[in-house]
């Protein structure tokens, strides 16, 4: 049976490989955490082996990672990174499902994103890039650069990959879709 870990315990290690004269108090800080949860954590992670205690002077210690703290803050790593990719992975499909019956329902010839420069924006072009949906696609920063775009017409949505109250109001009226939004359902 595998022992109940706190959800900040990597965060502690990482912490700890990086600055091993740290007080309980750093630590305490750094983590979010009550002085004495950190001590409790700290006992326990000696106790299992992760770490190591050596004293500096009588009311100083340093925290040294072990080979198998080492080992279990790679692991968990690596189950992190899983995690993530996994769920980037989900919402790429999702966007990509939404996109892709849009266009089906609407008929439409080309679909058109609007939002900020982020990561969100960045997955899209990537998206964009591996031609991922059913019809073309393009990305706008820009109410200008949309609009200019002779595939755009007023009654084309256009889906929105920022709060929509970040899109500009302009004379004439975006037809604006929440992706966002429809993400969260």
């Amino acid at each position: 049976m595998q022992a109940q870990y706190l959800p900040k315990e990597l965060a502690i290690l990482n912490y700890i490989e990086e600055n091993s004269q740290a007080t309980q108090r750093e630590l305490s800080a750094f983590a979010g955490v009550s002085l004495g949860t950190i001590n409790l954590v700290l006992k326990r992670m000696v106790k299992v082996g992760w770490l190591k205690i050596e004293r500096m002077q009588p009311n100083s210690v340093r925290y040294l990672l072990t080979p198998s703290g080492i080992a279990n803050k790679i692991e968990r790593t690596y189950g992190y990174l899983v995690r993530t990719y996994n769920e980037i992975d989900r919402l790429q499909a999702r966007i990509v499902t939404i996109a892709n019956a849009l266009a089906t329902r609407s008929e439409l010839e080309q679909i058109f994103f609007y939002g900020q420069e982020d990561e969100l924006c960045q997955m899209i072009q990537n998206l964009i890039h591996n031609q991922s949906f059913i019809v073309p696609a393009k990305f706008y920063h820009t109410l200008e650069e949309l609009k200019a775009d002779p595939n755009y017409h007023k009654e084309t949505p256009v889906l929105l990959i920022s709060k929509e109250t970040q899109m500009p109001q302009s004379k004439e009226e975006v037809k604006r879709i929440n992706l966002i939004g429809m993400l969260r359902v």
